[in-house]
């Protein structure tokens, strides 16, 4: 799964300060969630005897997810609003 279409979200609701750090944690996030993603596919595989069509499924549904989280945590995607550190 590609992160292209999240990429501009960063510029566009932080301020420039802080879209290398949100990059990073974004960046640090998909990560993990790979090496879980890996894992417990493993699981999966090993428990149901190397079926893949939960692994499809959850595949299937991930941009779905992903697009759902975003319209969930920041609806009208506009920029937010940074308290400056003195």
């Amino acid at each position: 799964m590609t992160s292209a279409p999240a990429h501009p979200l960063a510029s566009d609701m932080f301020p420039r300060s802080a879209v290398a750090s949100i990059s990073g944690i974004g960046g640090f996030a998909g990560a993990m969630g790979g090496v879980l993603f890996q894992r417990v596919t493993g699981r999966i595989l090993d428990a149901n005897g190397n079926d893949y069509t939960p692994i499809f499924f959850v595949c299937g549904l991930a941009y779905v997810t992903a697009w759902s989280m975003i319209q969930i945590l920041a609806p009208t995607l506009a920029p937010a609003r940074l308290k400056e550190l003195p």
